[in-house]
């Protein structure tokens, strides 16, 4: 009999060159997280894609909190 070696290859996609490891951690009462979940449920995005995407794009505050 012939011994045929079988070859195992991982199944998914490709490696991603940056990943997404790091957790942070937001707090914010009932009300808050109400409205973050359906800004983000209007924008087809989850919680964290919103949070992140809104984040990045946020002008920065000053030290005060007041816009520059």
């Amino acid at each position: 009999m012939e011994q045929v070696n079988l070859i195992r290859r991982k199944g998914g996609g490709p490696k991603k060159v940056v990943k997404r490891n790091r957790p942070l951690t937001v707090k914010c009462n009932i009300i808050e997280r109400k409205v973050i979940e359906r800004k983000a449920k209007e924008a087809g995005l989850t919680v964290f894609e919103y949070l992140r995407n809104t984040g990045l794009a946020a002008k920065k505050l000053t030290d005060d909190g007041c816009k520059p």
